[in-house]
């Protein structure tokens, strides 16, 4: 028996709205009482939209499982669709959380309707032997007017989240007709399929859900997935987002639409789909737009070169008849800039009606986004457009586009250092500006990188860059130099190798060549790591706690580089630990470590423990003592003092006429710290 701990919580809050009366303003308010009980009522005047005819509309199932609903949006939840028709393999009213006793269980009797093998065929999908139980199904026919059919939809389950792994309700939306091929009855193809999937996976319980810690499905999606648990107006414990069911389609023909749902292996914890109002629609008139690049549905214009085009499209299937649209164009922010472009100011001044004459389907004109040379963000616009279809129906559409205000283009090119007898590779790098970029080099070549063999010491080589849509250029110099034989030395000033963590102690390594370089020389650096090295950039680093760096460079007339490196005390007493710098070569192009070992010394802090000699008596000198523990001492770096300043031991006599403090004065010699 399957069990719900949210099942209590539930009937809980019936038995207080009860008390209290029904809650009339829950969110989600489901109907199924007339006209809402009726499925051809439900398909021609709640779900179609423009463009989409129906008929022979058939629905199989229990009364109470289909009917009309609003107040989606609101509320404590937000199923993303306001009103429309809900498909549910329980009592729609169960949904309505906030005014039912039992909204987290299901109608528990079979509905008797017959097995559909279509919905069966996706339930076995993931289970061999699995029944479909309580099925409710409603399907139609239908004619486009356009070349693309579409609604919107949202699937919702009771099985969320506790049932994930082991009963995947059946659902599915199977589409047949001319074009149609597909896995199901008629050929049908199922169009709940989960956006961005490939391949494509259809909308189920498994494979849109959120089931971290729970099981290892592949599938969760659940960026898709919206978790109620615990809802106060939605019954459902998990739901989708809003997806939309899409499929191309002949204008004019004939096509069979089946939607279809049902509890899986058992009769408990509904599941059900909910299809957006007037949202099933195939517009007749579609607009494309285009760029001078020629990519299609480009909806990108670059401000002072690359135009566009709109182009209107109408069907084949209303193409004899006159037909008239009227279009508006208004700003439209584009991010993250959310710049807006000003008709007949940042692009041309557009017709605002345009007539499909008799047997005329396409209808086309350019526009340009000017060059104005001001300095602004990213811009759009939004054209809207209506007309009034085959039907009588008034359509309305619309499509932004973007305009690109590209920045002054800037060449870009790489000094480079190679070795005597090496090949250096420079690369041209455009910023700013719009591509496509041609690149011409001194040397005569026209790719974006070029390979050369340089002899002499520096060797310049430019390149010139075009932005062939803005007919812009920006050149650019790129040196590459040539190493020469400079010996390089690395020490230690005042050969100190010596430092101590506790002392927060500074060493300055020092990187000499044998005379001023005349070229630039990066020579890298690196240190030793492993039990008994110490960590760049924890253990020691340079001024102001940032590592040590990992290349010493040079510049043309340097000659010698003092970098200091300053130990970080811890706090944390550790065995000594070895700074191992590696400088990679003794010349540019050597491939010679140079290494230097700086050793850190780690000391504890010193504890004083004091020889009182007690009761003393009056007026008698008495010998006092004390021992100074921790590594330092061992080491014999401690000067000692007494407040009467009478030794500088670690004893002394004192002489006691009542009760007083003796102080000792300890001083750490490595450090400097007095105790």
């Amino acid at each position: 028996m399957k069990i719900k701990k949210i099942q209590l919580f539930k009937t809980v809050l019936f038995v207080m709205t009860f008390g209290l009366g029904y809650n009339a303003s829950a969110q989600f308010l489901p109907n199924n009482t007339p006209p809402y009980d009726n499925a051809t009522y439900l398909i021609n005047s709640v779900l179609l939209g423009n463009g989409v005819t129906a008929t022979n509309i058939q629905y199989q199932g229990l009364p109470s499982q289909i009917g009309f609903f609003t107040g989606g949006i609101g509320g404590n939840v937000n199923l993303g669709i306001d009103s429309g028709i809900v498909i549910s393999t329980g009592d729609i009213y169960s949904l309505d959380a906030g005014a039912n006793t039992n909204a987290s269980t299901s109608l528990q009797i079979p509905n008797n309707t017959p097995s559909d093998p279509d919905i069966l065929n996706i339930i076995q999908t993931n289970n061999a032997n699995g029944s479909a139980n309580d099925a409710s199904i409603i399907e139609f026919d239908f004619v486009p007017l356009g070349d693309t059919v579409k609604f919107d939809y949202m699937f919702g389950s009771e099985e969320y989240p506790e049932y994930v792994c082991s009963y995947n309700d059946g659902f599915g939306m199977f589409l047949s007709g001319p074009g149609i091929t597909g896995p199901y009855s008629n050929n049908a193809a199922n169009i709940a399929l989960i956006p961005g999937t490939n391949p494509p996976l259809p909308v189920s319980i498994y494979n849109v859900n959120q089931t971290a810690g729970t099981c290892a499905w592949a599938n969760s999606n659940s960026n898709l997935y919206v978790s109620n648990t615990g809802g106060l107006d939605f019954a459902f414990d998990g739901f989708t987002k809003v997806f939309t069911a899409k499929a191309g389609v002949q204008c004019g023909q004939t096509y069979h639409l089946k939607i279809a749902i049902a509890d899986a292996n058992d009769h408990s914890f509904d599941s059900g789909v909910i299809l957006r109002a007037q949202s099933l629609v195939s517009t007749d008139i579609t607009l494309s737009t285009f760029s001078s690049a020629g990519a299609f549905n480009d909806t990108v214009l670059v401000e002072g070169c690359q135009p566009g085009r709109l182009k209107f499209h109408r069907n084949t299937c209303v193409a004899l008849d006159t037909m008239v649209v009227h279009l508006s164009y208004s700003p439209l922010g584009i991010p993250p800039s959310n710049g807006s472009a000003i008709y007949g100011v940042d692009y041309d001044s557009l017709p605002t009606s345009i007539t499909f004459l008799p047997t005329v389907n396409d209808f086309e004109f350019p526009v340009n986004a000017f060059q104005d040379g001001i300095a602004e963000s990213n811009e759009g616009f939004l054209v809207s457009f209506y007309y009034v279809d085959l039907n009588g129906d008034t359509v309305r559409n619309s499509r932004g586009m973007s305009i690109i205000v590209p920045d002054t283009l800037i060449a870009n090119v790489n000094d480079i250092t190679v070795c005597p007898g090496d090949s250096a590779t420079l690369t041209a790098i455009p910023t700013g500006g719009f591509a496509p970029f041609n690149y011409l080099w001194s040397t005569g070549d026209t790719s974006i990188s070029i390979s050369v063999l340089p002899t002499n010491i520096s060797t310049d080589y430019w390149v010139t860059i075009t932005s062939t849509c803005l007919g812009t250029t920006s050149i650019d110099t790129g040196t590459v130099y040539v190493a020469q034989n400079n010996p390089i030395t690395i020490t230690t000033i005042g050969s100190i190798t010596d430092v101590t963590e506790n002392c927060g102690d500074t060493v300055y390594v020092s990187i000499s060549l044998s005379y001023p370089t005349i070229v630039p020389l990066n020579l890298p650096v690196s240190f030793t790591s492993g039990f008994g090295f110490a960590t760049n950039g924890v253990d020691f680093g340079t001024i102001n706690n940032q590592p040590f760096p990992s290349s010493i460079d040079f510049a043309i007339g340097d000659s010698v580089m003092i970098i200091p490196i300053v130990v970080t005390p811890d706090a944390v007493f550790d065995p000594n630990e070895f700074i191992d710098l590696n400088l990679l070569s003794t010349n540019q192009c050597s491939g010679t470590v140079i290494p230097i070992a700086i050793l850190i010394n780690q000391f504890d802090s010193a504890t004083i423990n004091f020889t009182n000699p007690s009761p003393v008596c009056p007026n008698v000198s008495v010998p006092i003592s004390f021992t100074v523990s921790g590594t330092n001492s061992a080491l014999g770096t401690y000067t000692y003092s007494w407040d009467n300043n009478t030794s500088t031991t670690t004893n002394a006599n004192f002489v006691f006429t009542n009760t007083a403090t003796v102080i000792a004065h300890i001083t750490d010699e490595v450090c400097g710290q007095s105790y």
